[in-house]
């Protein structure tokens, strides 16, 4: 047992001895940056930092300066522990390069104060009415923890700004890129001083961004100005508020796809409670509403409806439709027609106008339903104007074409059409353009769109098959179906021709005649058949009739015809660390 701890022991031992870096390590204990800002825009910056070696000996530390959008460097001093101490500068990679240290000294263990003087040129930017200036105070390259950092920055001769009230300044913190906020900054006889709260990590840095009045400034600040990087601050800010208003859409978006889904969730539990609609419907009604709503045909269930119903009759030699009598409970359309008949209109171009009549009179008595029904898309009709200002807002820069295009498509939904088919194309619009953008950026808002597509067929799909209306159709077709098809063997024979006197029209209306005459053949025969008057609409004798006449009309009347087919149904800079001039890390060599 006393061997084993032994060897415990020693292993421990050995690697204290090989890995003395890993137990103990370099860092900077102290990081101090003052930066004085000259009248004629260059940037005076005094570098205080204090090196702890502790492991392997190293020869000194190097200084890696970015020289962004072609600013400029001059270091003028390096000191070591005070004194006056041996450096190379050189360029490379579009930095400047401070190697301070002899190659044949190895320094002890221990740490070592380090101070750099250099000034950086063409560092300040045009923003708006005054300058700014966007810098990394404490680089975030530095490879090593730095404990404890501290940066100073006045005016050459005079205050940064007169009170705290009218300051303007920003601070950033963390890696490139990053925006955190472990620092504290206060003002104090127009200067500004600006510290970490915790250690900052290998490559975390500061950055800030100070914008000043021009007045502080000289005539010759003009050729310290860096257009290049004031295009390319402006670009890095656009993008960030890009980036910011990506995740406010989406989170938007989301709360209102959250909203829809609870919208559809709630109508589906109320539509599955919906009464069917009270009203008996006639056949022609049922013809309009089941999308069987072509002229001639409502016209030809209207006289099959009267035929029936013993209001006219049709001699078999002439094809003249005879009118009988007028019964009070009669439908208002199936009126209209019989009062055609009556008046011997059948052949005369009056009989056409009837016609129409009977259809606008439809058409206006169901428009207030159609109508309704657009109430229940509205949320979708709002979600979708929502969504695509939030979306192209952030996605796209040019955007009149682009919401010009929506507007044309969503209205034209609630303007020209009865249907919905246009509204599908907004979406597979919006995704096509977020498509042809940029998919990489686009595919959140892409989902999002898609979701929000499959709500709305889902909530189509709900609403078309729960309307009352739809539901008294089918139950209608149901009836029919086990009544006829199914049932009628367990009627007696009065039963059953009193069952087919009334769904017959139906029939009709619901294109289901043909099986219902096969039915009714088979039922009471061929000649039963042909007394019931059933036998003129089985071979299209009279329909044929009513189509002469249509056509006859529509030849004189083009214009008619024609004019008639459209009926039917906090302030922020955008800056973040690491984004501005100078900074760069460094280490030991």
């Amino acid at each position: 047992m006393m061997k084993m701890k032994k060897i415990k022991i020693s292993r421990i031992f050995f690697l204290f001895l090989i890995f003395p870096i890993f137990l103990f390590g370099e860092s900077i204990k102290n990081y101090d940056v003052f930066i004085t800002i000259q009248k004629d825009g260059i940037l005076n910056i005094s570098e205080n930092i204090n090196y702890n070696f502790d492991g392997r000996q190293k020869h000194g530390i190097y200084r890696k300066i970015p020289l962004k959008f072609g600013s400029e460097v001059e270091v003028f001093n390096v000191l070591k522990n005070g004194k006056k101490e041996n450096f190379d500068i050189f360029d490379e990679a579009k930095y400047k390069i401070v190697k301070i240290g002899k190659q044949d000294v190895l320094l002890e263990n221990g740490i070592y104060n380090y101070q750099i003087d250099y000034k950086m040129k063409k560092a300040i930017t045009e923003y708006g009415n005054q300058y700014e200036i966007y810098f990394n105070g404490i680089g975030q390259e530095w490879g090593v923890p730095i404990e404890k950092a501290n940066i100073v920055i006045k005016m050459e001769d005079g205050k940064l700004y007169e009170n705290s009230e009218n300051s303007n300044f920003e601070v950033y913190t963390g890696k490139k890129g990053e925006r955190n906020q472990n620092f504290e900054a206060r003002m104090e006889n127009g200067k500004i001083f600006i510290s970490n709260l915790t250690r900052l990590n290998e490559n975390e840095g500061i950055s800030f961004i100070i914008h000043l009045d021009k007045n502080k400034f000289g005539k010759n600040i003009l050729n310290q100005t860096n257009s290049e990087a004031q295009r390319s601050f402006g670009k890095e800010r656009n993008d960030f508020k890009n980036l910011a208003l990506r995740g406010i859409s989406l989170v938007i978006g989301f709360i209102i796809l959250m909203a829809l889904s609870v919208y559809v969730w709630v109508y589906y539990l109320k539509a599955k409670n919906t009464k069917y609609f009270d009203e008996e419907l006639s056949p022609v009604e049922v013809a309009y509403l089941s999308g069987n709503d072509d002229l001639k045909k409502l016209t030809e269930v209207a006289i099959l409806s009267l035929l029936k119903k013993k209001c006219i009759s049709i001699k078999e030699k002439t094809m003249k439709m005879i009118f009988i009598s007028e019964k009070d409970e009669l439908p208002e359309e199936e009126k209209i027609i019989l009062e055609a008949i009556r008046n011997n209109y059948q052949k005369e171009d009056k009989f056409y106008e009837k016609s129409l009549e009977m259809k606008k009179m439809l058409e206006k008595k169901y428009r207030n339903l159609k109508k309704d029904s657009k109430k229940y898309y509205f949320p979708f009709f709002l979600g979708v104007i929502i969504l695509s200002i939030l979306f192209f807002t952030t996605a796209f820069e040019n955007l009149s074409i682009y919401i010009g295009f929506f507007i044309f498509f969503a209205t034209s939904y609630f303007i020209f059409l009865d249907e919905l088919s246009y509204f599908r194309i907004i979406p597979i619009f919006f995704i096509g353009i977020l498509l042809f953008n940029d998919i990489s950026k686009n595919i959140l808002y892409i989902l999002e769109i898609i979701y929000f597509w499959g709500l709305f067929e889902i909530f189509n799909y709900i609403f078309k098959n729960n309307s009352s209306i739809k539901k008294w159709i089918d139950e209608l077709k149901k009836y029919i179906e086990d009544k006829i098809f199914k049932n009628s063997w367990k009627m007696d024979r009065f039963e059953r021709r009193r069952i087919y006197d009334i769904i017959l029209p139906y029939s009709v209306a619901l294109r289901q005649n043909r099986r219902v005459s096969q039915c009714f053949i088979k039922e009471f025969g061929e000649e039963e058949y042909k007394n019931q008057n059933v036998n003129f609409f089985s071979n299209n004798l009279v329909i044929n009739e009513v189509q002469k006449t249509f056509n006859a009309v529509r030849a004189k009347w083009g214009k008619i015809a024609s004019k008639n087919k459209r009926f039917g149904s906090g302030r922020s800079f955008g800056g973040s660390s690491g984004g501005g001039f100078g900074g760069g890390g460094g280490g030991s060599w």
